[in-house]
């Protein structure tokens, strides 16, 4: 719809040298005319803007801060005023004969819309008089919610959806902004949980109480005010926007994350803004007289989750009447964690007028693509309906009675059966036709989990600080969360997947880590900012304000609890207000949750009308004592006589168990004929027993059977208790406690604690999965023959350390002792030695001493070795493992590293002996032999190096000196280009200065390579020509006489002109 506007009030109002301009305008509806400028009444302060105030005891009783805008209209009796040139009384008839969505009025603050709402026509009111006076005119935001209701939708949407959804049926188009402080571990840190999450609104309604009712609606406004305190929100209208805070978020206002929404949910932006605003005394006023008061701290904050997963699934009718062939379905969403199980069961009741040999009711139940097969068991196999068989109870003339009943009371349930839970029940049918009337009665279904929590009606919460004070604050209600199944309407989701439930993932934005339950995080949101004292404060601010700012007073950063503006007056422009101090603070609490179960059980009486058996269908969710035996079973069992019980009905087919009062033993039966109130005796398959069961055994029946055949379910077990208030030990008289300690109350224990009294003497806890676990096992040890008896195909004894004392010894006996694991002896205290006598090594065990590198190991097992150390393996597994450093073969044969030392006085001899390094510090002889070398040989210390070689008819003998390998030598043989040679790498006086090296040969050769211009060569030897006298540098010569200067010291010969020359000094 479109709105245009048809009147409007402009107001200004100075404060200091600030002008601030009001505008009031009233929109009407499909309008598009000219604009009629309208007067304010100023004494009245022409526009007042006001909020409802939060309570700041409890800052979160009231989620919804409901905004209201007041327009007192100048009127100056009737017809149109020639001052004011309007009727003002006209504008007031039209605008209240109007509905609700006739116009809206609007209020701009220099030029920016800051507020709109719905003109109620309800509300308006004026003065009849001859001079000035006022027509009141007022609008709101919220109000209309509470006649609007939120369709019965079955979908999956954003959080930011549902809240855009219900805001949008106010019809004001406005964005929606988003303070936020929560994250999870399985979203975005950066962006707004709202934006992230996902809810059911099929939850959103009131689920029938049974199949008789259907679901109803509720208002908008309170499925809004159920999601803001599910998620710790407070919502309010300012800046021309809706607006909704965590306050965990203002921990800093000057930096806080603002994520900005359409109308429709759609993110538009997110970024980081400040929120601050500072009191400046130039354009903002707090004026004197001002009210500061201290706020308690809170010890504890409670909620309970009302979850709602047993009523918002399939509920059945009390009755279901179908005539011949009609069927009645009823369906529910379901998603399998592959522990559930399913029981469900009905009395049924058939008229037909044909006389029919046989008549058989008709179910089916269907989980996804799962049936429930005739053996009770789910499968894809299809199977349209499982039929139970009827008795013929009686006949009367036109018409045939039948009658039956049927229970399953644990259908497992397979993993993946995901999707739509279908039962339906249809009319019974006969060898000749459909029954004229069926009836369903005592109907019964019920989902049992795995857990408690989601086996409950609610869930409640505490979050406890360790803070000394005392205010303890109840949150309201909340409809959704962690679960507890992932098919309830109450499971949040972390995206649009049925598998993406949240489960222990949430958290404040800036924390790492330590995810923790959604309703601690609930919690946490109310405790963090009222964890110490705190201050509210009521006062004036004069001058510009928008409640969308937070104020910053001295140190104190102040949110708007609520309040008035008013335009105009002396002084105009001013807030009255109420704000509350932010501080937000983390610490250590204790969280704890209380689960509420639903502990009844159906009993429905049938209609006595039709002659059939009044019976008492009774199934149990807990283990019961039913009564005990009247005489001794022994040999084949098929009638057991038992104690008369009154109102109990068992039905062909239920299982239960004889409970030995003096072996313990649980023995099964199956019933092979109805047990019906007020039997001495039951009727069951035959069954052979071993051994004799005792008189006064227990009856024992259950809804849900452990595989080790103890009775269970869910809740606990008792096999019977003794009837006092309380359970006490006979001897010590101490309370018996369950896993938390907390005394067990006689039929009350705690549902975690899982209990069984076995004779006064043995208290044993079985858990929900199966396991039996001894809490307490009396003997008197005085008697030296008490003996205890274990009976069980396997024993398990599961801890960390497993310790059995005993003041002299313990003995096993037995005709194997199978140790599986690591066996540790450990000397007693008196230092005795632990002895293994007798012992062997097979051919197919070692003895490993120590581990890695550290390692020793004798072994039987080996192909080749039998010790080695040093090493995991002998030899390399070829994955790396590397071999042993030490090892000796079968054969005699050792490796080793190094051996530091050969010893003894005896001698002998080694054959081969192969050394790949071999120090020597005393002195080897060859007494006998020879000392070939077969490769070229070295000879190392830190101040010399010889080394011989034998190449190509040249022995080569180098000398190491100051580190240069070979850097002087003598090379003496033959080689191809020079006949024998004798090469010295460099000649040195061995006697200093003084003394003469003298060297004779035919010719003498010298590599040089130094300031002669690159590699040249010096050659001092006869001319290849005349025999002379020849001296050569590089490829430039000079004979005797030729070039030759002496100047007393020297002998120089030039060589290639004068730049170059070889002088040969004295």
């Amino acid at each position: 719809m479109a709105y245009g506007v048809k009147y409007r009030c402009t107001h200004k109002q100075k404060t200091n040298a600030t002008i601030t301009t009001y505008v009031v305008e009233l929109l009407k509806k499909d309008y598009s005319g000219a604009v009629t400028d309208v007067k304010g009444n100023v004494g009245n302060g022409v526009v007042e803007l006001s909020y409802d105030n939060l309570n700041p005891a409890d800052l979160f009783e009231e989620r919804v801060q409901k905004g209201r805008l007041t327009f007192h209209l100048q009127i100056r009796g009737t017809g149109t005023d020639p001052v004011l040139n309007y009727d003002g009384l006209s504008i007031l008839n039209e605008i209240f004969s109007g509905d609700e969505e006739e116009f809206k009025m609007r209020l701009k603050i220099n030029g920016d819309v800051e507020w709109t709402g719905w003109v109620l026509t309800d509300l308006g009111d004026s003065t009849d008089g001859a001079f000035t006076y006022s027509g009141e005119i007022v609008a709101k935001d919220f109000t209309r919610l509470s006649g609007l209701y939120f369709p019965l939708t079955n979908d999956r949407k954003k959080l930011i959806v549902t809240l855009a959804d219900f805001l949008d049926e106010l019809g004001l188009g406005l964005d929606i902004y988003s303070y936020t402080s929560w994250i999870t571990s399985e979203t975005t840190d950066t962006d707004d949980f709202l934006n992230q999450i996902y809810n059911e609104r099929k939850a959103f309604r009131s689920y029938a109480s049974n199949g008789d009712e259907i679901d109803q609606k509720i208002t908008i406004e309170k499925a809004l005010n159920i999601f803001l305190n599910n998620y710790g929100l407070i919502l309010r209208q300012t800046g021309n926007a809706w607006r909704v805070y965590q306050l965990t978020t203002l921990s800093d206002p000057a930096s806080v994350k603002e994520f900005i929404y359409n109308s429709s949910g759609v993110k538009k932006s997110g970024a980081d803004t400040d929120l601050t605003v500072d009191v400046d005394r130039i354009s903002k006023f707090i004026l004197p007289g001002g009210k500061n008061k201290r706020l308690k701290a809170l010890k504890q904050v409670k909620n309970r989750f009302n979850h709602r997963a047993k009523t918002s699934g399939i509920t059945l009718p009390v009755q279901i009447d179908l005539e011949d062939s009609q069927t009645e379905s009823y369906s529910q969403f379901f998603l399998s964690s592959g522990t559930q199980t399913i029981s469900l069961g009905f009395d049924v009741y058939a008229e037909t007028s044909e006389t029919q040999s046989s008549m058989n009711a008709r179910f089916r139940l269907k989980i996804g693509n799962y049936y429930l097969q005739d053996d009770g068991t789910l499968s894809t196999d299809v199977n349209n309906y499982y039929e139970v068989e009827m008795l013929n109870a009686k006949n009367i003339p036109g018409s045939n009675i039948w009658t039956g009943y049927f229970s399953l009371p644990q259908i497992s349930v397979p993993a993946d059966a995901d999707g739509t839970l279908e039962l339906i029940y249809a009319g019974a049918t006969g060898n000749i036709d459909f029954a004229d009337v069926t009836e369903y009665s005592n109907l019964s279904f019920n989902i049992k989990n795995s857990l408690l929590s989601e086996n409950s009606t609610s869930i409640n919460y505490e979050l406890t600080q360790t803070g000394t004070f005392s205010v303890i604050k109840e949150i309201e209600d909340t409809w959704f969360g962690d679960g507890p199944t992932a098919y309830a309407d109450s499971a949040l989701r972390y995206g649009e997947q049925d598998s993406n439930t949240t489960a222990d993932i949430w958290q404040f934005r800036g924390a790492t880590g330590n995810y923790r339950n959604f309703h601690e995080n609930r919690l946490k949101e109310d405790m963090d900012v009222q964890r110490s004292l705190s201050e509210n404060y009521k006062g004036q601010l004069l001058g510009e304000y928008s409640p969308s700012q937070i104020p910053v007073k001295g140190s104190q950063n102040l949110f708007f609890l609520g309040g008035s503006l008013t335009a105009a007056g002396d002084p105009g422009n001013v807030w009255d207000a109420f704000f509350i101090e932010i501080t937000v603070e983390s610490g250590s609490d204790t969280f704890e949750d209380v689960i509420d179960l639903d502990s009844s059980t159906s009993g429905i009486v049938g209609d006595s009308a039709r002659d059939g058996a009044i019976l008492q269908s009774q199934r149990f969710d807990e283990s019961q004592k039913i009564t005990t035996i009247t005489s001794a079973l022994s040999g084949t069992v098929t009638e057991i006589p038992i104690e008369s019980v009154g109102g109990v009905f068992l039905q062909k087919g239920d299982v239960f168990y004889v409970f030995d009062i003096v072996t313990a033993d649980l023995i099964s039966f199956v019933l092979d004929a109805p047990m019906f109130p007020d039997s001495t005796s039951l009727t069951v398959q035959g069954k052979s027993v071993s051994d004799e069961i005792t008189n006064g055994s227990w009856i024992v029946f259950t809804g849900g059977i452990i595989t080790s055949r103890l009775t269970r379910s869910d809740q606990a077990i008792r096999l019977g208790v003794t009837n006092v208030e309380y359970l006490q030990d006979s001897e010590t008289g101490e309370y018996l406690t369950d896993e938390n300690g907390d005394a067990i109350i006689n039929g009350e224990s705690d549902p975690g604690a899982f209990l069984d009294i076995l004779k006064d003497e043995l208290v044993a806890k079985v858990t929900a999965g199966g396991l039996l676990a001894l809490a307490k096992l009396s003997v008197d040890v005085e008697e030296q023959s008490s003996t205890i008896l274990l009976k069980a195909d396997n024993i398990n004894l599961e801890s960390v350390v497993t310790t059995l004392n005993a003041q002299e010894e313990i003995k096993l006996n037995a005709p194997a002792i199978n140790l599986e694991g690591l066996v540790s002896a450990i000397n007693a205290d008196n230092g005795t030695e632990t002895e293994i006598d007798g012992g062997k090594i097979k051919a197919d065990t070692r003895i490993t001493v120590g581990s890695g590198d550290n390692v020793v190991v004798l072994s039987g097992e080996e192909n080749d070795y039998r010790i080695w150390a040093g090493n995991a393996t002998a030899i390399d597994d070829g994955e790396g493992s590397g071999d042993a450093p030490f090892r000796v073969d079968r054969f005699g044969n050792i490796w080793a590293n190094k051996v530091n030392a050969l010893s003894g006085d005896g001698t002998g001899s080694i054959n081969n002996l192969k050394l790949n390094n071999l120090e020597v510090t005393g002195t080897i002889t060859v007494t006998d032999g020879e000392v070939v070398a077969t490769a070229e040989e070295t000879f190392d210390s830190s101040d010399y190096e010889i080394e011989t070689a034998f190449k190509n008819g040249v022995i080569t003998v180098g000398i190491n000196v100051s580190g240069s390998p070979r850097s002087r030598g003598i090379e003496i043989g033959y080689n191809s280009s020079i006949n024998p040679k004798i090469s010295l790498n460099r000649l040195i006086s061995p006697l200093g200065k003084d003394a003469v090296s003298k060297i004779e040969a035919d010719g003498i050769f010298m590599d040089v390579n130094d300031g002669l211009g690159g590699d040249s060569n010096i050659s001092l030897s006869p001319s290849s020509t005349s025999n002379q006298p020849f001296i050569s540098v590089g490829s430039n010569y000079q004979t005797a006489g030729a070039g030759v200067t002496d100047d007393g010291n020297y002998l120089q010969v030039n060589v290639a002109g004068a730049t170059k020359y070889l002088r040969l000094y004295s």
